[in-house]
């Protein structure tokens, strides 16, 4: 009875809903993990602009005002979210690791102006 009580709870644990379940869990996961490294991005190039610091990003130019700091990161979080709503989990979670890499190279290149990481 207990063998069988544990193979019935294996297959639960292994069907193809529960994985779905897992999948869309991890998805949303690395989706929070993208935004928070664009508001992290956001904080961190304020503070080295205006510490003297130079944009490397070529949409907001060499030295972008707040606005266009605050529009640009915006216009991200908003294009982020809705890609996310139309994408299978599967490739979520790979174009959110993706912008979370981006996001720390640019996090570390504002660093080197001296901003401490996430401008916190």
């Amino acid at each position: 009875m207990k063998i069988a009580i544990a193979i019935a709870l294996l297959t639960a644990a292994c069907s193809p809903a529960t994985m779905r379940h897992t999948l869309h869990h991890i998805a949303l996961g690395t989706e929070i993990a993208a935004q928070g490294s664009l508001v992290c991005d956001a904080s961190s190039t304020h503070m080295a602009i205006e510490l003297g610091g130079h944009e490397q990003n070529l949409v907001m130019g060499d030295h972008p005002g707040d606005g266009m700091i605050a529009g640009y990161f915006l216009a991200s979080s908003a294009a982020v979210y809705g890609v996310n709503r139309v994408l299978p989990d599967a490739l979520r979670i790979i174009l959110n690791t993706v912008i979370v890499g981006a996001e720390i190279a640019a996090v570390q290149g504002n660093s080197s102006w001296g901003t401490p990481a996430c401008g916190l």
